[in-house]
């Protein structure tokens, strides 16, 4: 995020401009509210204020939504983003059915439905465009405003200058997918991708655990194992959009030979899917376990989910495989920690569904942390948004980029403060 001090600005047209954004990305974030309140708050003059109001209604991005009875006793116009401008179709490419919805401007979801199973697709273009197309016909009864985007998250690392698969190790389907000049011709709108675990990062900091905080690690425990980090209320990338690949981690020099192409050593031995192999191959091996009862004795039935039943339940092995399991992902979240100094560690993905997931999962890390760091550690929690992570955070970074274009500043939360120094942040636009 990029920051400028300012006293004042030397072009009228220049500072009413910021203004404008200024209002319109406070309303965003705020909700309706009253000119005198928004001029105490970001410290502008009234004038100035209604000066941008004026314009934003104008372009029909803000509207009068009733009245409010001030601290004085007058009655007061309110005003809101305006939820008929425009929306998005966010999409949530691989979970185990495709997820999608529409977003209007003001962040409210107005259709979701489910879509494809892609990580069995061999067409994910047109599965895609299928998906796409039936979603917005069937929407026909909801009065959609019209779509001005498309954002998509998939489990991938991706070129944020074009939005193409870069790196795809656990779906192969997925390298070198460019859905974007597809998706763009066809629907005439622009068409955003971004990495799923990034994009439930954003939807943390912005809506979930991590609302009050500015720097946040989302851990995604599913099949794999990845983070979304947030630094400064900005997604961390990297070089080349591979930061927060932490299931490649590995815990000790005697597992420094591990080498592969497709799942890394933490999320081979730790990830949800892993906990199910592991139960799995020792009872194979002959281990006794409540499991095999469970499975009527077929080992093929063992899901993850029996596996952290049986933990719940007493099970020896099933707690000796969690356990493990335990051990690994807090030594990646204790280097992730050192590492960026978060204030928040969120935990999502498949485990957040897995029974007994605090007491066997969540519990055991926030213990052994009081201890481990050098420092006050940061509170470690659970997910609060669910299975809609993905979604939610796609919505945000699609509305994001259409409405950046046009107001491109925001106050800086911590340096609010009416009367002083203003800090403009540029948000910033996507692709870049």
């Amino acid at each position: 995020m990029k920051t400028v001090s300012f006293q004042s600005a030397a072009n009228p047209n220049v500072q009413n401009r910021i203004n404008v954004s200024l209002i319109f990305n406070y309303l965003r974030h705020w909700g309706p509210a009253y000119r005198a309140h928004i001029a105490r708050d970001l410290g502008l003059s009234p004038p100035a204020v209604s000066r941008a109001v004026e314009n934003l209604v104008g372009s029909g991005y803000v509207l009068q939504s009733g009245t409010v009875t001030t601290g004085s006793g007058k009655k007061a116009p309110l005003y809101q983003i305006n939820r008929g401008k425009g929306c998005v179709v966010a999409i949530d490419l691989f979970k185990e059915h495709m997820r999608i919805a529409a977003v209007d401007f003001s962040g409210q979801v107005l259709r979701k439905s489910l879509g494809s199973r892609y990580a069995e697709s061999d067409d994910i273009q047109g599965d895609v465009i299928r998906d796409v197309d039936r979603f917005l016909a069937e929407s026909s009864d909801v009065d959609l405003p019209a779509v001005a985007a498309l954002c998509l998250g998939v489990p991938a690392a991706i070129d944020r200058r074009t939005g193409r698969v870069t790196g795809a190790y656990l779906y192969n389907t997925l390298k070198n997918l460019d859905l974007v000049p597809v998706l763009s011709e066809r629907y005439g709108v622009d068409v955003y991708v971004e990495n799923d675990v990034k994009l439930a990062a954003l939807a943390e900091n912005r809506l979930g655990e991590g609302k009050e905080h500015r720097n946040l690690i989302y851990l995604d425990i599913s099949d794999g194992i990845a983070a979304g980090i947030i630094v400064d209320n900005q997604i961390l990338r990297g070089a080349d959009g591979f930061a927060g690949e932490v299931g490649f981690m590995v815990p000790s020099t005697e597992n420094l030979e591990y080498s592969t192409f497709t799942r890394g050593y933490l999320e081979n031995v730790a990830s949800v899917e892993a906990v199910r192999i592991q139960a799995v191959q020792a009872i194979q091996r002959g281990a006794r376990s409540s499991l095999l009862e469970s499975a009527q004795d077929d080992t093929d039935r063992i899901s993850a989910r029996m596996v952290f039943e049986a933990a719940t339940a007493g099970d020896q092995l099933a707690t000796n495989v969690i356990n493990r399991a335990v051990d690994l992902i807090t030594l990646a979240i204790f280097n992730l920690v050192l590492v960026l100094n978060p204030e928040i560690v969120v935990l999502g993905g498949d485990i957040y569904e897995m029974p007994g997931v605090r007491p066997l999962i969540l519990d055991p890390i926030r213990a052994r942390f009081s201890t481990m760091v050098p420092f006050t550690p940061p509170d470690i929690t659970l997910s609060s948004l669910g299975n809609d992570l993905c979604l939610l955070g796609a919505s945000l970074l699609g509305v994001d980029n259409c409405l950046n274009r046009e107001y491109p500043f925001q106050i800086d939360n911590e340096s609010a403060l009416a009367g002083g120094r203003r800090q403009l942040a540029d948000i910033g636009m996507y692709p870049g």
